[in-house]
């Protein structure tokens, strides 16, 4: 069984030594470094895939999204039938969501487009 990691902001690294240690002799693969992608049976995402990214993975068992939420890859005309899409919560995640609202709501409230003007 293969993992590909398609990354535009997670640390591929400390991915591959997290998982290696979880799940010995796991084929870990990077994109866009994915050899037989026929081998891949699951793919994780922090970002939106381009369309057709699916398609190259044929057996493809579980897709799980990192970001914020799903429902934008859920929606996707290009998902494969019948296979699962998770999504990855973490506390993390929340601390880092709560504080890009807030810093919106501030940067509202204190007219920051205006000043960056």
């Amino acid at each position: 069984m293969a993992l590909a990691l398609f990354r535009t902001y997670e640390n591929p690294d400390l991915w591959r030594r997290t998982l290696a240690a979880e799940i010995p002799g796991l084929d870990f693969r990077v994109a866009p470094n994915l050899g037989d992608t026929a081998q891949i049976r699951m793919a994780a995402f922090d970002h939106k895939p381009p369309l057709g990214t699916f398609a190259a993975m044929p057996n493809l068992g579980c897709i799980v999204y990192l970001g914020h939420g799903a429902n934008d890859l859920v929606q996707r005309p290009d998902l494969p039938k019948g296979v699962p899409v998770m999504r990855l919560k973490d506390p993390g995640i929340i601390a880092c969501m709560t504080e890009y609202v807030l810093m919106y709501v501030i940067g509202h409230r204190r007219f920051a487009e205006r000043y960056r003007q």
